[in-house]
């Protein structure tokens, strides 16, 4: 009996078993640094009582869709004097009070994902100086104020995707100078300000993917740490990204996930980035309306282009806009009604490793436009054209190194499949 007691005991113990404590049910784990919060209801005036410290927890996580919580309660951090995280998610939040942060001095991470907030007031987290991570994303917020971010002087990373933002001011993002991430994707921006990420020189990331941009015409104050800029799926007609300094950046600068510059599906017809910058490696635009490639190609760093779908660009434009690019690796030149291969244009590209023609209404593949040595060469698609015959040999002589190979959606005869498929059997052949 004795010995069932002790083990019902030790077990509780180790549970730590939430305790009501007015207006929330905390519970602790067994070290007390991370504590749960639910069912937690505010006061009659908007306020969630705490009545106890806990001087030892780190982290507090409310457990999402089990609260009622209106207005960020500041006497948080009163009760959490060590607090580094918190995680309010799905907790119905729909106002931050200027002055709710301003004992948050060991705050890093907030999360206030998936709740009902739709306006960021000047100074809501005044006081939150070590903040590195922001996520605000998935609410209702249509509004920032200018000074909304001001005293967030640790930040690095801020999530504003999916909410209702229509409009950024300019210097909305000034006393953010560590910033290195932010989303904005799943928006209604129509314009972004010129000089709206100019004050944060660390800026790595940038995502505005999924808007109502028309135009999109940006400085940055440095391309030394610039690695990704998305802006899929939105109108824009005219492309300008540029830099305040330009400084050609080291293996220590840079620290990429993700990279290039994403531009595809919209209108766009001129396109520009600063010609001198080495930061801009990948640049995808494709399923524009694009005329010319003359601002496209001459980046000194560009290995990997992506322009097809561009109805609008003629054969010709589209070979003299190639030939000012040699150090292209990957090249997508898919639906492009291309008919043949220029070989001034080929020729050049000696550092070719990946090509995609699918697409097109090539009848004749003329292996010789392509340098010898390409010995790094190893994925080429050609679906989808008019194919009739294949030089495999020639194949093989110019890609040695070949591993992938496309050619569904031609008019090759079985026989001609059969011995395609026999001659390269160590290469994946879609067929």
């Amino acid at each position: 009996m004795k010995t069932e007691v002790i083990v019902l005991l030790v077990f509780a113990t180790l549970l730590q078993l939430p305790r009501l404590v007015r207006g929330c049910q905390l519970q602790n784990s067994e070290d007390r640094k991370t504590t749960r919060a639910f069912n937690c209801l505010e006061n009659d005036e908007n306020s969630l009582i705490l009545e106890e410290n806990y001087p030892e927890t780190t982290i507090l996580n409310f457990r999402p869709n089990a609260s009622s919580i209106k207005t960020f309660p500041s006497t948080i951090f009163e009760k959490f004097s060590k607090l580094e995280s918190i995680v309010m998610s799905s907790v119905g939040l729909e106002n931050i009070e200027r002055g709710s942060f301003h004992a948050a001095g060991s705050l890093k991470m907030l999360n206030l994902e998936k709740n009902r907030l739709q306006k960021i007031i000047d100074e809501s987290f005044q006081g939150a100086r070590a903040l590195k991570l922001l996520k605000l994303n998935k609410n209702n917020i249509s509004s920032i104020e200018e000074k909304a971010f001001s005293g967030l002087e640790s930040l690095t990373e801020l999530d504003l995707s999916r909410n209702d933002i229509e409009f950024l001011p300019e210097n909305v993002f000034r006393d953010i100078s560590t910033l290195e991430k932010v989303d904005l994707s799943f928006n209604k921006l129509q314009t972004v300000p010129k000089n709206v990420f100019s004050s944060s020189p660390n800026l790595k990331s940038i995502k505005i993917f999924k808007n109502y941009l028309h135009t999109f015409d940006v400085n940055l104050a440095s391309d030394r740490t610039f690695c990704y800029l998305n802006v899929d799926n939105n109108s824009i007609n005219y492309f300008s990204l540029t830099f305040t300094r330009l400084i050609e950046a080291t293996s220590d600068d840079i620290d990429c996930t993700l990279y290039g510059i994403h531009a595809s599906h919209n209108e766009i017809q001129h396109f520009y980035v600063s010609r001198e910058s080495t930061a801009v490696n990948l640049i995808a635009i494709n399923g524009n309306r694009l005329k010319n490639l003359q601002n496209v190609t001459l980046l000194p760093a560009l290995t990997k282009l992506d322009i097809g779908n561009n109805p609008e660009l003629a054969e010709d434009a589209l070979n003299d806009g190639l030939k000012l690019s040699r150090g292209i690796q990957s090249l997508s030149l898919k639906e492009l009604n291309l008919t043949r291969l220029d070989p001034e244009v080929f020729l050049k590209l000696s550092k070719l490793t990946e090509l995609d023609l699918s697409k097109n209404q090539l009848t004749n593949l003329d292996l010789n436009v392509f340098p010898d040595g390409l010995t790094d060469f190893y994925k080429l698609n050609l679906a989808n054209n008019h194919l009739t015959s294949l030089d495999v040999e020639k194949l093989q002589e110019k890609f040695p190194n070949l591993t992938f190979l496309n050619i569904k959606g031609n008019q090759f005869t079985r026989n001609q499949l059969k011995s395609i498929l026999e001659a390269l059997k160590n290469v994946t052949v879609i067929q």
